[in-house]
Formats: structure tokens, C-alpha cells, sequence
């Protein structure tokens, strides 16, 4: 039954619900990382509030997980003081094997669609790895003096002896600028130390840096970074 004041159908009206009204999505920001994995943000805005009970306004923002490739442009082997102060943690090349080959990289196979790996596979960087060559200038008796056979490896950081040491992918920092930490800085002595042998540690000085280079050519003188 209609109500009987003449101002029934008006002030009804004025009652109804009315819904929150937003305009569209701007268009996704870029990505803000230039090399692995970012965020992206889109927003929107309210045109009309909801009013007298009516649908209430939705997410005004958004983020997304985004990946970016232009490693390269990034990767920095560059000097800086910071360089000077850090420490390069070292292991056999042979090490590398479980990084690179296909039968341990998780990246490949069925294991790759498991939501785990999905999630690394944005940390790794699409970048290839470098080296440098070193000339060990102090070294720690316990590198030398090791009998444990699993620690005989360190023997070799004799010093005067030339090494060679890979910063592979997996080990590169992006906040360092895509680089291994302790790579050390050409000319210059800088601190090493053998991971798994204990109080094994010394100086070394940089001679040489290369890109896309691996290190296969010292044999048992050949090392990762980690």
C-alpha cells in the first residue's frame, strides 16, 4: 500500500541505497626492479561514496609480482669502498655442478612447476656469470696443515698461488648491483675465506676480471663464490 503524503515517491527516492561508484584502473606502473623480480601498482579512485546502506567501495590499489630481464644493464663489477671491507666465501668449482647442471637445478624437470621453485625462479637472475683471477697474498695454517679429507681442497691457498674464483647467478646480489659479495677490487688486497674449514682464511689480490668466463683452465685451483 503507497503511502499517503504527498511526498512519499520524493523522499523515498532520496532514501534508496546508492553504491560506491570508482572510476577505472589506471594502467600497471612499471616494473621497479630492472632485473628479477618487482612489483607493479595500479590504483583507482572514488567517484561516489556509498550512501544509506548501499554497496561499499572496493580495493582503491592493487600490486602485482612482475620480472624483469635487463640484467645487464645493471650488473656491476665495478670498484667501491664497500668492496674493500668485504669478505669472499669460497668453495671448490666443483661445487658449481649442483647450480648449473639440469639433474640437480630444481628450475628443471617437473619440480619446476612446484609453487616453491616457481617463487625461486624469480630470484635467480638471467644474467651469465663471471670470474676473476687472484694471487694469494696471506693464508692461515690451518688451509695447509687440514688432514680431514673433505677439507684437503684448501690446501692449494698457498700463498703466491693463483686462483681462479666464479660468481655464478645463484650467488649474485641485487642489491649489490648483480655481483658475488667479496669479489674484491682489482689491484687491491682484499679478504677470502674457505667455507667448511674451519679458521681457514687469508688476503688475496685481484689480477683479473672477466665476464661470461667460467673457471675450468687451474683444475684443483678453481673456486665459486657463494
Amino acid at each position: 500500500m503507497n503511502d499517503c503524503c504527498i511526498d512519499h515517491e520524493s523522499y523515498c527516492e532520496y532514501q534508496r541505497g546508492q553504491d560506491c561508484v570508482l572510476s577505472k584502473w589506471t594502467e600497471w606502473s612499471k616494473c621497479d626492479s630492472q632485473c628479477g623480480k618487482g612489483i607493479q601498482k595500479r590504483k583507482r579512485h572514488v567517484i561516489e561514496s556509498a550512501a544509506h546502506g548501499g554497496k561499499p567501495c572496493g580495493h582503491q590499489r592493487q600490486k602485482r609480482v612482475c620480472y624483469n630481464e635487463n640484467c645487464e644493464d645493471v650488473q656491476s663489477v665495478e670498484y667501491s669502498a664497500r668492496e674493500l671491507r668485504e669478505v669472499g666465501r669460497i668453495l671448490p668449482a666443483e661445487f658449481g655442478i649442483f647450480r648449473t647442471s639440469e639433474v640437480y637445478n630444481p628450475l628443471k624437470g617437473i619440480r619446476k612447476n612446484l609453487p616453491f621453485f616457481q617463487d625461486l625462479k624469480n630470484e635467480v637472475p638471467t644474467v651469465t656469470a663471471y670470474c676473476g683471477t687472484y694471487k694469494i697474498t696471506e693464508s692461515s695454517s690451518k688451509c695447509t696443515n687440514t688432514t680431514q679429507e673433505n677439507h684437503s681442497w684448501a690446501n692449494v691457498l698457498k700463498i703466491n698461488a693463483e686462483v681462479c674464483a666464479e660468481c655464478q647467478p645463484f650467488a649474485m646480489h641485487k642489491h649489490f648491483g648483480m655481483r658475488c659479495k667479496g669479489h674484491g677490487v682489482p689491484g687491491k688486497i682484499t679478504r677470502w675465506r674457505a667455507i667448511d674449514v674451519p679458521h681457514c682464511s687469508g688476503k688475496w689480490e685481484l689480477k683479473t676480471i672477466d665476464r661470461g668466463c667460467t673457471c675450468n683452465v687451474h683444475q684443483n685451483k678453481d673456486f665459486i663464490f657463494i
